[in-house]
């Protein structure tokens, strides 16, 4: 697989939406490193509002994410560096 996370970004709404790949995913923090940078986001923070969404659209849990995938992920960010999801969404 490419190590080329930098897949893209644009606005919905007042939300950002990136899309990248996954490097690491840290279950107890609930954050999820990206492989690079996507226009200045490296780190994808949940919170409990998070929802996350298989590729065939249906609701799966943050184990069904793992190094090597390809997500997108839609939020607000709060902090720099950082996307706070509201969704993520495994491509």
């Amino acid at each position: 697989m490419s190590s080329a996370a930098r897949v893209g970004v644009h606005f919905a709404g007042s939300e950002i939406v990136i899309a990248g790949t996954v490097a690491e995913v840290l279950p107890s923090a609930r954050l999820i490193n990206l492989t690079a940078p996507v226009e200045g986001f490296a780190v994808i923070a949940l919170t409990g509002e998070t929802r996350i969404l298989a590729a065939d659209g249906s609701q799966t849990t943050l184990q069904a994410i793992q190094p090597g995938l390809a997500i997108e992920a839609a939020g607000r960010s709060e902090v720099p560096g950082a996307l706070i999801a509201s969704v993520i969404r495994v491509r």
